[in-house]
């Protein structure tokens, strides 16, 4: 059995990976904690320990870009350094996105870590990873899909609804792509991971306004519609749950 770490496992991908590898049989998790990046020694033993790593911590979105884009930057750097100077390092799988050609402080971000990666010499497999939603997913943070779950769950209107289209991927379905390459990716190189669902944000609204009032399942014909149903059901529960 091959051993795997997760930064950022309290993410939503993290999260789910986290589960997903621990009901696993290839794949036994070396548990990982945030503090381990301050903290050179223990970074360093747990890497010792990881035949792969799964590098997902780092800010998503953060008022100011600048400290955004160096906080994700130090994170990698803390990996390199800690890496240096073992006898066998991981294979890491770096997340990183679809839109990695974009100008923003997040973009510019993945971009600088994966080339610090790959000047490293660790044998690095980048991700480029479609937007991401499932269960639990936070509302202005991870996704548009995660938002319209949060505001329709709790009675409220988006204040804009643009008619542009999502190209996604239910965070169940990375997780399996991501072991899946763990099993195979040895060697530096960048895998994009295609989108498997779209759906525009007018129909996605209106889908769920429609399920709202609902206490049993609707007829799901599409895997879209039983994994939007699966996300935005636990919405629900955590609306109901405040009262």
């Amino acid at each position: 059995m091959k051993r795997v770490g997760i930064t950022g496992e309290t993410g939503l991908i993290g999260r789910h990976l986290r589960e997903m590898a621990d009901r696993s049989e290839q794949w036994e998790r070396v548990p990982f904690q945030r503090k381990f990046f301050s903290d050179p020694s223990a970074l360093s033993g747990f890497l010792e320990k990881c035949d792969a790593v799964v590098h997902l911590a780092g800010l998503s979105r953060h008022s100011d870009g600048d400290f955004l884009y160096q906080t994700n930057l130090e994170l990698t750097r803390s990996i390199i350094q800690a890496a240096a100077g073992l006898k066998s390092t991981p294979v890491i799988f770096f997340a990183s996105t679809t839109h990695i050609a974009r100008t923003l402080p997040y973009h510019a971000s993945k971009r600088d870590s994966q080339k610090l990666l790959e000047e490293s010499g660790i044998p690095t497999v980048t991700l480029w990873i479609p937007n991401t939603y499932g269960p639990g997913g936070r509302p202005f943070y991870n996704s548009a899909v995660s938002t319209f779950c949060h505001l329709a769950a709790e009675g409220k209107i988006p204040k804009k609804i643009e008619d542009a289209e999502l190209k996604l991927i239910y965070v169940k379905d990375l997780c399996k792509k991501i072991l899946s390459l763990m099993d195979t990716e040895k060697c530096t190189r960048t895998v994009e991971i295609a989108h498997t669902e779209e759906i525009r944000l007018p129909e996605l609204w209106k889908k769920l306004c429609g399920w709202r009032e609902m206490t049993q399942s609707p007829a799901l014909h599409s895997a879209l519609d039983r994994n939007l149903w699966e996300t935005f059901q636990s919405y629900k529960t955590h609306s109901a749950a405040k009262g």
